[in-house]
């Protein structure tokens, strides 16, 4: 079965999971981190807004913009790691727990969002949003399994995250499209 939770590392600790996949993993003395994959987060929008015409954004491109951020916008890789350490100050920001909904709001002109690449690539492909990278080459994530130290694993896990290192954002795709 799977879930999604906010805090990942405490529910492997507390014994209900098996794996967690995360891309900022605590050290931890119990946990075994093994890199998974990579992707990249795009600034997404409306194909008529004014930022779609350029080839890239950068941090400065989005002064006094309206936001559409996942919750709590404390934890937002946007803001914390992109906007305020280049002190640059959004306009408004609105934060949305919905990818549908951000999808659809982003589409329609109210603002624009910072999504993972295989997250919103059917709405890329169908022209409904624009994506451009931010800044050059672009930013990107690293990606980790996450399980127990010292805990046997047994052969389907191994076997799962093998295929999750190999396979890895078509895999993040697909439970994003079954979790919706």
């Amino acid at each position: 079965e799977m879930a999604a939770t906010n805090r990942p590392a405490e529910e492997l600790l507390a014994g209900n999971l098996d794996v967690a996949v995360m891309y900022c993993p605590p050290e931890h003395k119990n946990l075994e981190v093994s890199p998974l994959c990579e992707d990249e987060l795009l600034v997404v929008m409306s194909p008529k807004h004014p930022l779609a015409s350029r080839r890239r954004i950068e941090p400065q491109d989005l002064a006094g913009e309206t936001l559409l951020l996942y919750p709590p916008r404390e934890e937002s890789t946007l803001l914390t790691k992109v906007l305020e350490p280049a002190g640059v100050a959004p306009g408004r920001i609105m934060e949305i727990p919905l990818t549908e909904a951000i999808v659809e709001m982003a589409a329609a002109g109210a603002g624009v969002a910072f999504m993972a690449c295989w997250a919103v690539s059917p709405h890329l492909a169908s022209k409904k949003l624009v994506g451009r990278s931010l800044g050059n080459p672009g930013f990107h994530r690293s990606w980790y399994a996450v399980t127990l130290r010292n805990h046997r694993k047994p052969q389907y896990m191994s076997e799962f995250l093998n295929l999750l290192t190999i396979n890895g954002p078509k895999y993040m795709e697909y439970s994003f499209a079954t979790k919706a």
